[in-house]
């Protein structure tokens, strides 16, 4: 087997955002409550579509995490949590441009404020695109 440089630690990006997913999804998972107020915030979904995306983000956030656990799913899931990284800046910036102050309900709990969450959400999409690296120069041929 051709080495390529890379540790058999290469990983470890990926199965750090996994954790961050699966934490943050856990923590949101038994108070949907919580996180229809925080999609509330953003004022871009009906209440129906907030709340149902209340019940099955967290959901989601587990699954996803799983996906970067599991050596031949991680691609995938590294595709799936940047996309959504994605979503999330997009509603993020749309909020501060309608100067709309967003309260943070990632981990089950009001923590920071809008201008913590685009610091947060910026580290979360470049661990996300080092692990996306690592996962190419890992699997290519």
């Amino acid at each position: 087997m051709r080495r390529t440089g890379i540790s058999r630690w290469h990983s470890w990006p990926a199965i750090l955002l996994g954790g961050i997913f699966v934490i943050s999804g856990a923590a949101k998972a038994p108070q949907p409550e919580l996180t229809f107020a925080g999609i509330q915030q953003y004022q871009l979904l009906d209440a129906n579509a907030a709340y149902f995306l209340a019940e099955w983000l967290p959901w989601l956030e587990i699954a996803l995490g799983g996906l970067l656990w599991i050596p031949f799913t991680r691609k995938i899931g590294l595709g799936m949590a940047g996309a959504l990284q994605l979503i999330f800046l997009a509603a993020l910036a749309q909020a501060v441009f309608r100067g709309l102050e967003i309260v943070c309900v990632c981990f089950g709990t009001p923590l920071g404020r809008t201008g913590g969450l685009f610091l947060q959400e910026a580290v979360l999409l470049v661990l996300t695109a080092w692990a996306i690296r690592r996962e190419w120069i890992r699997t290519r041929k």
